[in-house]
This record gives structure tokens, C-alpha cells and sequence, in this order.
């Protein structure tokens, strides 16, 4: 069996963020490029008190998706956007790199 271990990082985002602006200077804070985001898994979250309560637990956790992290923040902001009046801001949380180990 393989496993994989991944290493997650987190950025903010809120309406008014821009990708050259906002969004590329966090990315540079950990270390990462756009290169490193040309397929990734990345997790949208709510940030602060707010969350959903979903059938069997409550989370934040707004959606799941991976590709690029660049294309598919654009094609999430209208409906992240439609949001915006619960949540003022948001997390994304990105997994870029993994390692397969056996166990």
C-alpha cells in the first residue's frame, strides 16, 4: 500500500483580494510560485466563527478541488462573491507537493 504525505499551507482571501496583488505575495511568504500551483489540491474554507452544518458534522469547509489553483480561483470567485454578505473572508488551504512512501 502507498501512502502519501502532503504539506498544506494557508492563504486568506476576501472579495476585494486580487491574484498580483493579495494573493502572490502570501504565496511567496511560503515559499511557493505559480509554477507550484499548475496542479495542486486546494481546500476553500470560511474563516472565523461561521460554518456549515453538514449531515453528519459541522465544518468549515465550503469545497474541496484541485488543478490549477490560479484558474480555478477565478472560475470560484462569482459564486464566492454571492457569499460574501455571511462571510467577509475566506482560507484557502493548498496542498501543492507530495511525497508516496510505502507503509
Amino acid at each position: 500500500m502507498k501512502a502519501v504525505k502532503i504539506k498544506w499551507e494557508w492563504i486568506r482571501w476576501r472579495k476585494d483580494s486580487t491574484w498580483a496583488d493579495d494573493i502572490v505575495p502570501q504565496l511567496k511568504d511560503k515559499g511557493l510560485t505559480e509554477k507550484h500551483l499548475a496542479t495542486c489540491v486546494y481546500v476553500i474554507t470560511v474563516y472565523g466563527l461561521f460554518a456549515i452544518d453538514y449531515p453528519k458534522r459541522v465544518s468549515p469547509t465550503l469545497y474541496i478541488g484541485s488543478g490549477n489553483f490560479k484558474r480555478r480561483l477565478a472560475q470560484h470567485k462569482m459564486w464566492l462573491d454571492e457569499v460574501t454578505d455571511l462571510v467577509n473572508e475566506y482560507s484557502f488551504s493548498l496542498s501543492t507537493g507530495q511525497k508516496v512512501i510505502d507503509i
